[in-house]
């Protein structure tokens, strides 16, 4: 029982904030496997391995879904609005293909969601006095921690992060002749234009 100086946990409204989460990570995995079809071949292992990063989240936070016993197909109002998110990019890009440049925007949204979302798991676990709760996520959070140094220069949060920004600068910069067309050249010559405009 919690002290009088303790918050009490909400068991449903975390169940329903894990449900949300895991559709943040199976929906960055749909939005990797739609840009990896037709991604450049210098790209490809890196979005790979973002892919595969996200499937790897999104199967620790079912784990750990299923450990407090909710359902981690289950999707709340919350994770439909998010999936929903994801159906219009997908339908947006479709539409408008050729811009890297909004692709990686997304990416850079995607990859800051998924960084929030582990962050928010580490505090629950630092500061939550519901032992069922810390045991169900504190497995995942040292894996991914171990992975990603919680967002310290190099780490994995931070580096796909600082990826995605520098991706888009030099895209922009090369676009515009600001910089020699160079390290970024394959994407403006792999779609018809940045902009999306064909």
């Amino acid at each position: 029982m919690a002290s009088p100086t303790e918050q009490p946990l909400d068991r449903g409204v975390l169940l329903d904030i894990l449900s949300e989460f895991v559709a943040i990570e199976r929906d960055g995995i749909r939005l990797y496997d739609h840009y990896l079809a037709d991604a450049p071949s210098e790209l490809r292992t890196t979005l790979a391995d973002y892919r595969y990063e996200m499937d790897r989240h999104a199967t620790l936070i079912g784990e750990a879904i299923g450990r407090l016993g909710g359902d981690a197909s289950r999707l709340t109002p919350a994770a439909q609005t998010a999936q929903q998110r994801t159906d219009l990019l997908l339908s947006l890009d479709a539409d408008r293909p050729g811009s890297w440049l909004q692709r990686l925007e997304t990416i850079l949204v995607l990859e800051t969601k998924d960084a929030y979302v582990w962050d928010v798991l580490r505090l629950i676990v630092a500061e939550s006095h519901d032992a069922d709760v810390v045991a169900a996520l504190r497995p995942p959070t040292i894996d991914v921690g171990s992975q990603d140094g919680w967002d310290a220069p190099g780490s994995g949060h931070a580096e796909r992060i600082e990826w995605a920004r520098n991706a888009m600068r030099g895209l922009a910069l090369e676009a515009i002749g600001v910089r020699r067309q160079g390290r970024w050249q394959h994407l403006r010559d792999a779609l018809p234009s940045l902009r999306g405009g064909g």
